[in-house]
């Protein structure tokens, strides 16, 4: 090992902590359902994702909604 740099190998990256996945199946025009954000391996809250993205859509620029949307910015 040199200063600053360090190697890894395949078997260390096995040995690391276990990662586990939640999945929520949802479709195209569906609300996007709550989802779990685990803060310990124990704790975790509920997370509105729906409710969240519409608020961050609503404060997006209109240049960038009309991209979004497939609508031509003005001005182009």
């Amino acid at each position: 090992m040199t200063a600053g740099r360090r190697t890894v190998d395949a078997g260390q990256l096995l040995r690391g902590p276990r990662i586990e996945v939640y999945l929520e199946h949802f479709a195209v025009g569906t609300a996007l359902p709550e989802m779990p954000l685990f803060l310990r391996p124990d704790r975790y809250i509920n997370v509105p994702l729906e409710p969240t993205y519409q608020a961050a859509y609503r404060g997006m620029p209109a240049f960038w909604k009309d991209v979004l949307e497939g609508r031509p910015p003005p001005g182009f």
